[in-house]
C-alpha cells in the first residue's frame, strides 16, 4: 500500500535544507518556505541610538507586509548563527555607519555577502531578492 504524507513531505524538504559546513550550520530554505522573510539587528544591543534605528526600520518592514524579526540579544555573529538555523533568507544590521549615511547592511544567509543599501530602498531590494528566489505561481 502506497502512503504519502505531510509529515514525510515536511522531513523530505527539511533533510535536503539542512547544510552544516566548517564554519556554521544553517537551513537552506527556499524563501516562500521560510517563516521570516528578513531579520534586523543593531550591531550593538548597548547602544540605544542603533537600537531605535533598528525598531524603526523592522516596524516599517512589519508595515509593507514582509515578515521580519527583530533580535538584540548576544553577538552579532550569533544573531545570525540563530537565523542562519531556522532559515532565514536576509538579515539586516544597523551599525554607526547607517546613523551617518542612511544606509545599512543586508547580509545573505547562503552566500553570507554583505552589501550596504540605502534604507530608503531596503524595502524593494529585500522584496527583490526575495522574488529572484522565487519560481512563478
Amino acid at each position: 500500500e502506497i502512503s504519502a504524507g505531510v509529515d514525510r513531505t515536511f522531513f523530505a524538504i527539511l533533510d535536503k535544507a539542512f547544510c552544516r559546513d566548517d564554519k556554521r550550520t544553517y537551513l537552506r530554505l527556499m524563501p516562500r518556505l521560510t517563516p521570516i522573510d528578513v531579520a534586523v539587528f543593531p550591531l550593538l544591543s548597548n547602544k540605544n541610538e542603533l537600537k531605535e534605528r533598528a525598531r524603526a526600520l523592522y516596524k516599517s518592514l512589519l508595515d509593507h507586509g514582509l515578515e521580519a524579526f527583530y533580535d538584540e540579544s548576544g553577538s552579532i555573529g550569533r544573531r545570525y548563527a540563530r537565523v542562519d538555523e531556522i532559515g532565514c533568507p536576509l538579515a539586516i544590521t544597523v551599525d554607526f555607519e547607517s546613523l551617518e549615511k542612511k544606509d545599512v547592511t543586508l547580509r545573505e544567509r547562503d552566500s553570507t555577502r554583505q552589501e550596504r543599501v540605502s534604507i530608503e530602498r531596503i524595502d524593494e531590494e529585500v522584496r527583490s531578492r526575495l522574488w529572484a528566489c522565487r519560481p512563478p505561481t
